[in-house]
């Protein structure tokens, strides 16, 4: 019992901690904002500018809302840890519960790593085929295959922008918007020139080759950034 107490006190501190980082009072006002904006006549005339806004909003909403359902849970935990001190078959289930809490918690910890002024937005994803002919565009097919897989399992979304397929196999290039919080903290350490060595299936002797493909990631910037030039 003494354990789950202090298991408590630890994960209310940790989202204390997530609360203070998020400035979960600012997303607040902000939330309130973007939705008298969303409120007012012609806001959809605009259709580019509305669109930035309303994602912005969702993702503003979603944060707060998993916050507090975070801290709604603890407070119900803690509540029913207090039942447990009489009824010891409640144990199990404040345990369980915790250690759901935690796992989410950990989730949202992990954003803490995104400082970056664009890390929790939009990515741009581009690829291109290197030298090596077909076995490199058949490797930069590849790498788009894995990013569309790794897309559809975090539940991002993933628009094709320009997809140009190779003479005989793979493609030459391709470039994907890819839609998720913190999208593009998470895509760009994949920038840099990606190197498979294999056998190749389209070598009639067998023979060993190297293959290369180049990935660049650029953020979504939804409003347009001023540029001086001195």
């Amino acid at each position: 019992m003494t354990e789950l107490k202090d298991k408590t006190s630890e994960l209310e501190g940790r989202l204390a901690e997530l609360e203070a980082f998020f400035g979960v009072e600012r997303l607040r006002t902000e939330a309130e904002e973007l939705g008298e904006d969303m409120s007012r006549p012609g806001f959809w005339d605009d259709p580019e500018a509305a669109r930035t806004v309303s994602a912005r909003f969702s993702r503003v909403q979603g944060r707060i809302e998993l916050l507090d359902t975070l801290r709604e849970r603890l407070s119900n935990s803690g509540e029913l840890l207090e039942l447990a001190e009489e009824d010891d078959d409640l144990i199990p289930e404040v345990d369980e519960e915790l250690r759901r809490v935690e796992q989410a918690l950990e989730e949202q910890e992990v954003a803490r790593l995104f400082a970056g002024e664009y890390d929790d937005g939009d990515a741009i994803l581009t690829i291109n085929s290197g030298a090596g002919g077909v076995d490199s565009q058949d490797w930069a097919e590849m790498l788009a295959r894995m990013y569309r897989r790794w897309a559809e399992r975090r539940g991002f979304g993933l628009e094709v922008i320009e997809y140009t397929v190779g003479e005989e196999a793979g493609i030459k290039s391709a470039t994907f918007t890819v839609s998720g919080e913190y999208a593009f903290g998470l895509l760009c350490a994949e920038r840099g020139v990606h190197r498979l060595v294999r056998i190749s299936p389209f070598d009639a002797g067998a023979r060993r080759h190297t293959s290369f493909a180049s990935v660049a990631v650029a953020p979504v910037v939804g409003e347009a950034v001023e540029v001086e030039i001195e």
